[in-house]
């Protein structure tokens, strides 16, 4: 599936999915957010696109890895790559990476891909 494609607050809807803990609240026709519930009436909004917080748990515990790139003027976000010792170059290209002026955009793209991965493999165990 190309992520680059869907909005910031879809991506979000679908990284929360992922987490698992979260509610979705339509406000109106047009505007819906995501949120956890702490108590009767407390609550935070879920926003791992644009809110630091949010999204650092999950690139920590997925090993996401954030890179400016100068000449594309972007952010890469990837996993897997192997770097040769002592050096910026790689020994091999990172297993899922997505470029976006915006760092925690990319980095819950990633996560997204490596999801879909995990997905994918339990589909195949359970095939054979």
């Amino acid at each position: 599936m190309d992520y680059s494609e869907l909005s910031d607050y879809e991506v979000s809807k679908r990284v929360a999915m992922a987490v698992g803990g979260f509610l979705e609240e339509d406000f109106c026709e047009t505007h819906s957010v995501i949120f956890r519930r702490h108590g009767r009436h407390q609550y935070s909004f879920f926003e791992p696109c644009t809110n630091p917080s949010d999204a650092w748990p999950i690139i920590l515990e997925n090993k996401i890895s954030l890179n400016w790139a100068e000449v594309e003027k972007s952010w890469c976000a990837h996993v897997g790559g192997v770097m040769t010792d002592g050096c910026w170059c790689w020994d091999y290209d990172p297993d899922h990476y997505q470029d976006n002026v915006n760092p925690l955009r990319a980095a819950m793209i990633v996560f997204l891909m490596l999801q879909e991965k995990e997905k994918d493999a339990g589909a195949a165990k359970k095939c054979r």
